[in-house]
C-alpha cells in the first residue's frame, strides 16, 4: 500500500471518529492527528484549519502546539511561527517527556532560523 494511500485512508477513519467523539478533549486529539496526517501530504490550508480547531477545542494541551508547528510549520520552512507555538507548549507545562522533545525542537528551529537570517 502506498503511504499517501494509507494517509488517506487514515484522514477517513479519523473523520468517522470525528462524528462519534463529543467531549473536546478528544475531539482536538483527533483534530490534531487529522492536521498531521493532512499536512504529511501536503495539504497545508486544511492541516491548519484542524490544528487551529484542536487549539480552540483544548488551548492548555501543550501536544497541540507541538504538533502544529512539528508537522505544519516545520515543512514550510516557517521557522519563527514554529518557534513561538514551541514556547506556548513550554508556556503550557507539558509532562517532562513532552517538555524535552518540545525544547529539542524549539532548538531546532531556533537553529534553522538562525542560519536563514541574513
Amino acid at each position: 500500500m502506498e503511504f499517501s494511500t494509507s494517509l488517506q485512508e487514515c484522514l477517513r477513519i479519523l473523520e468517522r471518529g470525528l462524528l462519534w467523539v463529543a467531549n473536546p478533549e478528544g475531539r482536538a486529539s483527533l483534530l490534531c492527528l487529522q492536521g498531521s496526517a493532512l499536512a504529511r501530504l501536503k495539504r497545508f490550508a486544511e492541516a491548519q484549519a484542524s490544528f487551529e480547531q484542536a487549539i480552540r477545542l483544548a488551548p492548555d494541551e501543550p501536544r497541540n502546539f507541538y504538533f502544529m508547528a512539528l508537522h505544519l510549520l516545520e515543512p514550510q520552512a516557517r521557522w519563527q511561527d514554529a518557534a513561538s507555538l514551541y514556547r506556548r507548549a513550554l508556556q503550557l507545562h507539558p509532562c517532562p517527556q513532552d517538555r524535552k522533545k518540545i525544547e529539542q525542537a524549539l532548538d531546532r528551529v531556533e537553529r534553522k532560523r538562525k542560519t536563514k537570517t541574513p
